[in-house]
């Protein structure tokens, strides 16, 4: 079940996942992988990606999923068309349905890797809804790079990217823009050379949590490392920590626990949940889906669902620990229902528990026929305690 509230779809009480909207190439935007998406709450937009999964021109349209379908966006100012770029909210308050974006980097194909920054100014009570691209200037940048995570910060409409790829390697780092002095400012892990981290790794999923104190963490699962090994593990890392520092919240233990398969291009969401107890905070993570490189096409797009669960404990220094030092677990998730059938590098956009999911790609038929998708499913999960 769900309602509409000034356009947005807020979900309660559902099966596990529902479709919205069913499959119809003719209408709504071509199917596609490796797009963006403009989310605020459960409203969902789209830009870019590419129609298939051998690139020769990205997409430069926009769609936004309203009220039950898909209208296109009327669009000024755009660049390049680009796949696998990084999109975020610019800046609170979110005045739902006109809002800003930053839109970062990504592969245009014909010039290669980006390290552009763009604002989106996006009107969607407009008739047709309306966005306004406006490049920004600043100095420095990072490198170039497509198939990152970028995520907003709370407390100012500040970003963060990590990792992704480039002609040059598959990349480690992470920088915060900071809207205030509009200038990028790259995040120094420890120096420590036996400190943890989860290395560099692309297609991964990330999305940010602020604990009680406002102590903010980056949370990133899976993804591909530089020798295009998939992974399976979950990370924190902690932004206010000094220096700010990774933590392993999971990674695959023996095989009489449930796991989820190594993957990359899936979709996570979630967040705290169950309160604050004991000055412990419990993080509920769900993740679906995604490509499991290792073994061979169909088998290796996956349609799973899961749910991941750990006790964090917020230091003082805003260091990160876990709870009784216990990695966090995974458990299946399916009510038996129907739900979006393996696929991988599709957009979404989340509310704690709940999420809205579309497009995607889920293997090859030969030559440039891929199969790729412009359905639109919803998923509630059900809330479980630690």
């Amino acid at each position: 079940m769900f309602f509409l509230l000034l356009g947005q779809i807020f979900l309660c009480e559902a099966a596990l996942w529902t479709q919205l909207l069913k499959e119809d190439p003719a209408h709504g935007p071509a199917p596609r992988l490796g797009a963006a998406a403009l989310s605020m709450g459960l409203s969902l937009t789209i830009s870019g990606g590419c129609s298939s999964s051998c690139c020769y021109a990205p997409l430069q349209d926009m769609w936004t999923f309203k009220e039950s379908n898909w209208v296109n966006v009327s669009v000024s100012g755009a660049p390049s068309g680009r796949l696998y770029h990084g999109a975020s909210p610019a800046s609170p308050p979110f005045n739902y349905p006109v809002f800003d974006y930053y839109v970062f980097g990504g592969d245009d194909i014909q010039t290669g890797f980006l390290d552009d920054l763009f604002t989106v100014s996006l009107n969607l009570s407009a008739n047709p809804p309306s966005a306004i691209w406006k490049l920004q200037d600043v100095s420095v940048r990072p490198p170039a790079r497509a198939s990152h995570s970028q995520n907003a910060l709370s407390g100012g409409g500040d970003l963060i990217i990590f990792g992704g790829e480039n002609e040059n390697s598959t990349l480690s780092d992470a920088w915060v823009f900071e809207t205030e002095s509009s200038a990028w400012r790259q995040l120094e892990y420890s120096s420590d050379p036996a400190a943890a981290s989860p290395g560099p790794r692309v297609q991964h999923a990330a999305l940010t949590v602020s604990f009680p104190g406002g102590v903010r963490a980056l949370i990133v699962s899976g993804g591909s490392d530089s020798d295009g090994n998939d992974k399976n593990d979950v990370w924190a890392l902690a932004l206010d920590a000094s220096p700010p520092a990774w933590l392993l919240l999971g990674s695959s233990p023996s095989m009489s626990s449930p796991w989820p398969a190594a993957r990359h291009g899936h979709a996570l969401w979630g967040g705290l949940t169950g309160g604050f107890t004991g000055g412990v905070s419990h993080l509920a993570l769900f993740l679906f889906g995604g490509l499991n490189s290792s073994v061979p096409d169909p088998a290796n797009f996956l349609g799973d669902t899961w749910r991941f669960d750990v006790g964090l404990v917020v230091g003082a220094d805003g260091a990160l620990t876990l709870e009784g030092g216990v990695q966090g677990r995974f458990t299946p998730q399916s009510d038996g229902g129907p739900a979006p059938g393996p696929r991988a590098l599709g957009v979404y956009t989340f509310l704690e528990e709940d999420i809205i999911y579309a497009t995607g790609f889920s293997g090859f038929n030969g030559g440039l026929d891929d199969r790729l998708w412009n359905d639109v499913w919803s998923a509630s999960a059900p809330r479980a305690t630690l």
